[in-house]
């Protein structure tokens, strides 16, 4: 947990020494892969460090603004709130477009949510946000295989011309 707690600490580190803040913990750094222009919307696909990739929906006004190209670096971030987790088996079901597995490497009980932190086999790490029925339901427990799904238009993409 200490290692979780470090890159998350990291991570903050790194928005706070930025010129912007942001108040979401889950903060990944990928680099644009592709980029698929619709009339609408743009979809964005992020290479995660891992090598895990992540689609973004962003619209195609905010797309232009930010002057994205095939690798900009960019943060990811996913509110906590924003991710269900669910077992290995579940996650085919499920119409997100993003899943990343992991081991469940802490769970915090609070007074109206939880936290189950995630790490990847590839060392990224989540957190996300439960209540305490759904855990009890979900039965969800330390060194469990679970999956974090998103949905791609809960994830924000960051740029910035400094280097990120």
């Amino acid at each position: 947990m200490n290692k979780f707690m470090n890159n998350i600490n990291h991570n903050l580190n790194l928005a706070r020494n930025s010129p912007t803040r942001f108040s979401v913990v889950n903060q990944l750094r990928g680099r644009v892969a592709v980029i698929s222009l619709g009339e609408v919307n743009v979809e964005i696909v992020v290479l995660l460090s891992g090598q895990e990739t992540l689609v973004a929906t962003v619209g195609l006004s905010a797309f232009e603004s930010m002057n994205l190209q095939l690798n900009s670096r960019v943060i990811v971030l996913v509110k906590e709130n924003s991710i269900l987790i669910s077992n290995p088996e579940s996650c085919s079901l499920l119409s997100t477009r993003n899943t990343l597995a992991g081991t469940v490497i802490d769970i915090k009980y609070g007074l109206i949510n939880n936290e189950i932190a995630l790490q990847t086999d590839s060392g990224i790490k989540l957190l996300a946000s439960i209540s305490h029925e759904e855990l009890s339901e979900f039965d969800c427990k330390m060194g469990d295989q679970v999956c974090a799904n998103f949905k791609a238009n809960d994830v924000i993409l960051v740029t910035s011309n400094t280097n990120i």
